[in-house]
């Protein structure tokens, strides 16, 4: 439904920031470091209300991460990323739907020419969504659980113009909702040819 008197959001955000490479395994890039800290304010949150979308309050959301890159050889990467989100209204404290307070992604990368694979994991954390009971019936709001997803892929350069590729998404076939009733992609293999001019 339509609301004629929904006002924009607005917001004024600062983040800090920092990275450092270090000599590891004989290697100047050996060992990377990097953090992130960003706050955010929000006026007139948009959100739910009844029926139909309103300016609900204000929120204050502060999300901080953390790197970590490991390069033992000249084609072989690992990474580590955790990430935490307070996303809160700025009214009542209380925390915002939807925005899971805690995410790890890992990633190995290798590239050999001609060859490149990488698998990578990513962990999005509980978090507080509108709930829906096994009928589909609204249940109000609840923790919703974690969900994990781990992608695979890998690519063969034939010539400097011909590239094979396969790659496959959710490749444990794991069931999760994004969001809560919403059922998630299940796995997918893609395989594929690229040309390049």
């Amino acid at each position: 439904f339509g609301a004629a008197g929904l006002k924009p959001e607005s917001a004024s955000s600062w983040e800090l920031g920092a990275d450092a490479r270090l000599e590891l395994f004989g290697r100047e890039d050996g060992l990377e470091l990097g953090a992130l800290h960003r706050h955010s304010q929000i006026d007139n949150l948009i959100g739910f209300f009844g029926f139909s979308y309103a300016n609900i309050d204000a929120a204050d959301i502060d999300y901080s991460a953390a790197r970590l890159t490991l390069r033992p050889l000249g084609w072989l990467s690992a990474r580590l990323v955790y990430a935490n989100t307070n996303a809160r209204d700025a009214g009542d404290g209380q925390p915002l739907a939807r925005r899971p307070r805690h995410g790890w992604s890992a990633e190995l990368n290798l590239e050999r020419a001609p060859f490149a694979a990488q698998l990578a994991w990513r962990e999005v954390g509980a978090r507080i969504d509108t709930v829906y009971d096994d009928g589909g019936a609204w249940a109000g709001l609840g923790r919703v659980d974690a969900y994990d997803l781990l992608r695979a892929s890998a690519s063969w350069t034939l010539t400097p113009s011909l590239l094979v590729y396969i790659a496959a998404d959710n490749a444990l076939d794991q069931s999760y909702e994004p969001v809560n009733g919403f059922q998630g992609a299940p796995r997918s293999v893609l395989v594929g040819v690229r040309v390049r001019p």
